[in-house]
């Protein structure tokens, strides 16, 4: 999935990018610090399926 940079955060050990898809829809991701991309680059995505558990929180 292509995807361009609208910014991206380091927070010490990690970093959190914002994405917006071809499509307009916002993805956060959170990864390595190693990892960076500039505001208005164009990067690829892949999203792989993993099991998710959701709790409700009192």
């Amino acid at each position: 999935m292509a995807t361009v940079v609208q910014e991206s955060t380091f927070l010490g050990s990690v970093r959190r990018t914002l994405l917006r898809t071809e499509g307009g829809e916002l993805l956060r991701m959170q990864h390595p610090v190693g990892e960076r991309a500039e505001f208005g680059e164009r990067v690829g995505v892949t999203i792989d399926e993993v099991p998710v558990a959701v709790r409700e929180v009192a």
